[in-house]
């Protein structure tokens, strides 16, 4: 063996610290300064060893290093600042902080990386007195900056730090930034879209529009900000999709309400070759629950099957939702019971399917075995509960659970929670205590709790609590043509037709009009839809015919269609 020296001990120690040997590391550090004197590089190699096989030992081994009276120089935390961001507390980085700033350590560097350690703990005030102090910003810095004050939602900062780079400094908005910056857009409100055509066209002006993240961004700027025609546009002419791409333009059509488009484009996702994944599955599964469709879900649960993604914990708890949502609970039931782990969103989802399926003392047992796995319920999971008892008629146990949440779970319960008991009390007559409870409420009521109220009006025959209610009501949503059509109906069911025709004038003078409602059917090619009168189909005709026929042989076998909830022409 050849002459030991310091590269060789150096080599030796960083080894030892790499596999995972730190004892023996250190043995071998401290038998070496007996011979060479204590060597910054040697600790160095110590916690380069250590940075690689258990990055939270090299915070230990630089406190070791200072109680040895060694200095840390560049190289030192060089290797330890970029490990910080993964382990190292707030406090962890002002130690460091303070560390260079005492031994007047300039590099930029290094100055940066406090930048990065600050802003990933959220502290931007500190982040920007640092960055404030480095001379010459690079892009990476500029963009950490900009990330931080998205992260806190202090947009207003996040796009100042883009004027201000863009007036001081050489460097100039990137991908990086823009990536960052426009899926946030919609937050900032009515400034949303004027500053979006702006970014859009600097993105153009850049040739930056035909890098894919941008793409992708734009995309999910415009679908966030409810322009979802020009999102559309915008994915459509570009030809560098990824799935990426595919997945945001289905959560822009699933988020804004386009469920039968969602569909179609997932239909077309396999003709153009781009292969859905975990994160598409999801997406399309509550595009099928919207729409009842257990055709399509069960398509698309067989895609999942065949893909690899039947074990997936978020497919999982879209399938549960999905054949909740079209009322084949036994479906939802077999998925839950054959998953491998479960979540709060996997209780959460089979209680509620449970609940919205009218079966209520399901939904209470399962309650039970949630509890009883060591699962604590939330909010939603008392939704679902609440929900339940209102809809089995469990006036006791809904005012029971409304009163446990906060005594026992530690949940104060809000304007859900209370909209599900009123409705409680409401269905089963009680509607003095329904007001009473609005009446008490922590908050303000919103339109769900007046609207449970009213409902409950219409069926019980109370005229003055529906008034009551429906004035709430026309407050809050002076557009609405629903609850006029109620409360003319509650008046009609009490012939008091001089009401009815003040609430007819009114929705006249507000300019509000009832719309059609829509139906739809889903048969072997797709879901079709439909509203009253409508000729849009283009099979219309034999839809027409059809129906004639079916209202012709209904009206032979003495059916007499209900018409107490219609607001007719006089």
């Amino acid at each position: 063996m050849g002459e030991r020296n310091i590269v060789t001990w150096n080599s030796m120690i960083a080894s030892y610290a790499r596999n995972g040997f730190l004892e023996e590391a250190m043995c071998l550090l401290y038998e070496m300064s007996r011979e060479f004197g204590a060597s910054v590089s040697s600790w160095n190699s110590l916690i380069a060893g250590c940075s690689e096989a258990n990055a939270e030992l090299v915070l230990e081994c630089f406190a070791l290093m200072s109680s040895a009276s060694v200095k840390p120089n560049l190289n030192t935390l060089n290797t330890i600042l970029p490990l910080l961001p993964t382990f190292a507390s707030l406090d962890h980085c002002r130690e460091i902080h303070c560390f260079v700033i005492r031994n007047g350590i300039p590099d930029h560097g290094i100055v940066s990386v406090l930048v990065i350690l600050y802003a990933h703990h959220c502290c931007m005030d500190c982040a920007l007195r640092v960055f404030e102090d480095i001379q010459l910003k690079s892009t990476a810095v500029w963009n950490t900056m900009i990330a931080g004050f998205v992260d806190i939602n202090r947009l207003d900062q996040a796009f100042e730090m883009v004027r201000e780079m863009k007036r001081l400094s050489s460097e100039r908005p990137d991908r990086s930034t823009l990536t960052l910056l426009l899926p946030e857009l919609h937050r900032l409100g009515t400034q949303a879209s004027k500053l979006g055509d702006c970014i859009h066209a600097y993105t153009y002006r850049n040739g930056l529009e035909l890098d894919t993240s941008v793409f992708n961004a734009l995309v999910a700027m415009y679908g966030r900000s409810r322009r979802i025609e020009i999102s559309r546009k915008v994915f459509e002419r570009t030809q560098g999709k990824d799935i990426v791409s595919w997945n945001t333009m289905l959560s822009n059509y699933v988020n804004s309400g386009y469920f039968n488009q969602a569909f179609h484009l997932f239909s077309r996702m396999h003709t153009e070759d781009a292969r859905p994944d975990e994160f598409t599955i999801p997406s399309v599964l509550q595009s099928c629950g919207h729409f009842a469709s257990v055709q399509g879900g069960s398509s698309v649960h067989a895609y999942a099957f065949k893909g690899g993604f039947i074990d997936d914990l978020c497919v999982e708890n879209s399938l549960i939702d999905m054949y909740g949502k079209c009322g084949f609970v036994e479906f939802a039931e077999k998925v839950f019971r054959e998953m491998r782990q479960r979540d709060f969103v996997s209780w959460n989802a089979m209680i509620s399917c449970y609940a919205a399926n009218k079966h209520p003392n399901e939904t209470l047992s399962l309650f039970e075995s949630m509890q009883n796995q060591g699962w604590r319920p939330n909010g939603v999971t008392f939704v679902a509960i609440l929900s339940a008892c209102s809809r089995g008629g469990f006036v006791d146990q809904s005012l029971e659970y409304l009163a446990l949440m906060s005594s026992k779970y530690g949940i104060e319960p809000d304007i859900e929670h209370y909209a599900c008991v009123v409705d409680a009390l409401g269905r089963s007559g009680q509607l003095d205590e329904a007001y009473e409870l609005i009446m008490s409420m922590p908050m303000e009521p919103d339109d769900c709790v007046w609207g449970a109220l009213l409902g409950a009006c219409r069926i019980h025959e109370n005229v003055d609590l529906a008034e009551i209610a429906a004035r709430h009501l026309i407050e809050l949503q002076p557009e609405h043509p629903g609850y006029y059509v109620l409360l003319s109906n509650i008046y009609a069911d009490a012939e008091r037709w001089g009401d009815v025709a003040r609430v007819r004038a009114a929705m006249k003078e507000r300019g509000v009009k009832k719309y059609p409602g829509c139906s739809w059917i889903e048969f072997d090619d797709g879901v079709h839809m439909f509203v009253n009168a409508d000729k849009s189909h283009p099979q219309f005709a034999e839809v027409y015919s059809t129906l004639n026929w079916l209202s012709a042989h209904l009206r032979t076998a003495g059916y007499v269609p209900v018409m107490d909830f219609h607001l007719q022409d006089a």
